[in-house]
């Protein structure tokens, strides 16, 4: 949850929260490498996150589907997930 806070902080430009502070002491203290490996989760992710972006741009020029974010019923914790949509439905 660290790294993925840390690749949404950057990608909006924010500064660090304190509590996100905390947490990466928390993660990298006992650790041998915490700071490398750390940082190496949030590239993980940050790449992640620019393939799956560039796949739903695809998907979305070449069949028309768009991918929104809805709240579902039986959803996990956060109740989001994303949703399909094709170009002629509202």
């Amino acid at each position: 949850m660290t790294a993925k806070a840390l690749v949404r902080q950057r990608e909006e430009g924010l500064s660090m929260h304190e509590l996100t502070a905390v947490n990466i002491r928390k993660v990298t203290r006992y650790r041998e490498n915490g700071e490398t490996e750390l940082e190496h989760e949030v590239k993980r992710l940050e790449d992640e996150k620019k393939r799956v972006d560039v796949e739903e741009k695809d998907v979305y020029e070449k069949e028309g589907t768009r991918v929104e974010w809805i709240t579902a019923a039986n959803a996990g914790p956060g109740k989001m997930r994303k949703k399909k949509v094709k170009k002629d439905a509202p």
